[in-house]
């Protein structure tokens, strides 16, 4: 997030009235937070959080 925005910081102080270069930075980052999200998040991930649960208890009795 911080490098975002120092990008649009740069646009700013350098080209405010020229073409917004920083848009495009902003969207792929946007994409693949996204995608992580959802990656993250959508069901069937349910199983997944159980085992790896299981395997840290496990290790932290050991």
């Amino acid at each position: 997030m911080g490098v975002i925005s120092l990008l649009w910081i740069i646009w700013a102080l350098t080209t405010p009235n020229n073409y917004i270069w920083p848009v495009w930075p902003t969207l792929g980052w946007g994409i693949g937070l996204a995608s992580h999200g959802f990656g993250a998040y959508s069901s069937g991930n349910e199983g997944l959080v159980e085992r790896e649960y299981k395997k840290l208890s496990e290790k932290s009795e050991e």
